[in-house]
């Protein structure tokens, strides 16, 4: 028989939060949340993927920009998607950019003159909480534009009927870490602790495999089996 031929599908928020609930003991089969439940889902599982930046950038996140620094401009807010920033270039005709050094604030604080002009050769950045800078130095002397590669923020889930900012092959793992997180919720009263235990336990293996294998790659290191991610 012929396969479908699609590799998109994604399971919704009221989906995930379903078999989330099921895989818990908190509903049987056929049932559906409640709407009060629904907040909670959104809630816990908005929680869960904005936890999972603080992992580092995974491949599926990796994006890129340009941002332009005027005459004497130092400083500028990068867009609000923006996390981290993986490296950046400054763009030096069409077909040339030179890589810039990414400082941190320690180093730039260092600096005797933050105020010295000419063609920037590293930058910067400063994260708030609602944005990131990017301050380079030296203060540019001409307009500048900078091209970057950032690691982009998770959007948010705001109704159970979307679907979730990953993609496929981090559902098993969206579902079992939402169903641990949910077992805190609802776990006191409606499952036994084999079970809550069962479940976290196999959240953790998925997230740490996920993990694992949607990074850059990076240092490798031991046998042809093994591998370690710095």
């Amino acid at each position: 028989m012929p396969t479908s031929g699609i590799i998109s599908t994604l399971a919704t928020v009221q989906d995930f939060g379903r078999m989330a609930m099921q895989e818990i003991g908190a509903l049987s089969a056929g049932e559906m949340p409640t709407a009060q439940e629904g907040e909670v889902i959104i809630q816990r599982l908005n929680w869960m993927l904005k936890s999972w930046q603080a992992e580092g950038c995974n491949l599926w996140r990796d994006a890129s920009s340009t941002v332009v620094f005027g005459i004497g401009v130092r400083t500028v807010t990068l867009a609000p998607r923006v996390i981290d920033v993986i490296d950046a270039r400054a763009i030096v005709s069409a077909t040339n950019e030179r890589a810039l050094a990414r400082w941190e604030p320690a180093d730039y604080r260092r600096l005797p003159n933050k105020a010295s002009a000419g063609s920037p050769t590293a930058f910067m950045l400063t994260k708030g909480i609602g944005a990131v800078t990017m301050t380079v130095w030296p203060v540019p002397t001409v307009a500048t534009t900078i091209s970057y590669a950032y690691a982009r923020v998770i959007e948010d889930v705001t109704a159970l009927v979307e679907t979730i900012d990953v993609p496929q092959e981090w559902s098993e793992t969206v579902l079992y870490g939402l169903a641990a997180r949910l077992a805190n919720v609802f776990g006191a009263t409606l499952t036994d602790a084999a079970s809550v235990e069962r479940v976290t336990a196999y959240a953790a293996v998925l997230e740490r495999k996920l993990l694992d294998f949607d990074r850059p790659a990076s240092v490798y290191m031991g046998s042809a089996t093994r591998r370690r991610w710095r």
